[in-house]
């Protein structure tokens, strides 16, 4: 079975691009009434989602969407770009280096594993909920939960470096190359 390597991990986080696609609308801003503490108000702890073990978390990111622009809409008057993808890198920094000291096993032959994720911040920064689609077909339900769970013990208490006025999401790949 092989395991995370760090340094490789490092040298991917520089390729993470900042923005995703926002598909927001004026019209489907003015559909949504409720906020995104609302929406996840009964979860005691940050919700940790695998979007292909249930078809309705692709529902929620959309509607969640609506709610939390990404750090590069224009609604967001956040104008250090650079203090965002600063705190953007050290959050998967801290994801990868837990999972390196906690030696995760991906469970797999392959070199790499590619993960798209999604983070929605409650407006002081604190990790909310997030999202997660392990893109390597070869990683089986266990391992997927796992990588869950292990996720979900570093980022209860984590926040990104900075606040923002309102609620916001981010969103990334991360490239994890296996021993």
């Amino acid at each position: 079975m092989k395991k995370l390597h760090f340094p490789y991990f490092l040298v991917c986080l520089i390729s993470i691009n900042l923005s995703c696609k926002n598909s927001t609308t004026s019209t489907q801003e003015k559909t949504v009434t409720d906020s995104i503490e609302e929406t996840i108000a009964m979860a005691e702890n940050v919700g940790v989602y695998d979007v292909l073990k249930d078809p309705a978390y692709v529902q929620q990111v959309k509607e969640l969407d609506l709610k939390c622009p990404n750090l590069n809409d224009p609604r967001i008057p956040f104008e250090d770009r650079e203090v965002a993808m600063e705190a953007w890198v050290a959050l998967n920094q801290n994801i990868g280096q837990h999972l390196l000291t906690k030696e995760f096993d991906w469970g797999t032959t392959a070199e790499t594993v590619k993960i798209w994720h999604r983070f929605y911040f409650n407006k002081d920064g604190s990790i909310n909920s997030y999202y997660y689609n392990i893109m390597d077909k070869s990683i089986n339900e266990d391992t997927r939960e796992a990588y869950g769970q292990r996720v979900s013990e570093i980022i209860q208490e984590h926040r990104i470096g900075f606040e923002l006025d309102s609620a916001f999401a981010q969103c990334g790949k991360m490239v994890f190359q296996v021993l």
